[in-house]
């Protein structure tokens, strides 16, 4: 597994990609999860291929589903 990627501007923030649900689009996001939080942590993230709002899984890197 590669490194995480490090926010220029913020050193606390990791990058990860994750697939837009709307779009089927691989996005970039950016986390300030802790590296040691287990794996089904959420983090809101505003996705820049659709503009609306994902719960997001930084560790797994997946999307939550809609409980439509």
């Amino acid at each position: 597994m590669a490194p995480r990627q490090r926010h220029p501007d913020k050193q606390d923030m990791s990058a990860f990609l994750y697939m837009c649900p709307n779009t089927g689009q691989r996005v970039q996001g950016w986390s300030s999860v802790d590296p040691a939080v287990q794996a089904g942590t959420l983090e809101a993230v505003k996705c820049l291929a659709c503009g609306r709002v994902h719960l997001i899984d930084p560790k797994a890197a997946l999307a939550a589903k809609d409980p439509k």
